[in-house]
């Protein structure tokens, strides 16, 4: 232990080291990536987020669906670096404290 009590982590509370990257990605994929190819499509990120929504949503469920979907599109878009629609395991981790 450094004199003066453990050392604290670096970065704001909450961050992601790029150490730990790799392992978020790897937890995050099996769980986005549907069809197994290795690529989260935007049709897979959509309905991994619509899982339990209502079958036959009210007026406000459709509203709250369609600032949801609003929000991770943006989400999606983000982490599409290269802007071809899919996000691969280097794009996800290319900001580790990126939200998806």
């Amino acid at each position: 232990m450094p004199l003066g009590g453990p050392s604290l982590p670096e970065g704001p509370p909450g961050a992601v080291s790029r150490n730990a990257a790799p392992d978020a990605s790897a937890r995050l994929f099996p769980r986005y990536d549907l069809n197994g190819d290795g690529v989260i499509s935007a049709d897979e990120y959509n309905a991994v987020h619509m899982r339990g929504a209502p079958a036959n949503p009210t007026a406000a469920d459709a509203a709250r669906r369609r600032m949801l979907m609003e929000r991770m599109g943006a989400r999606f878009r983000a982490a599409d670096r290269n802007g071809d629609g899919r996000v691969t395991p280097d794009e996800l981790n290319a900001d580790p404290n990126a939200r998806f």
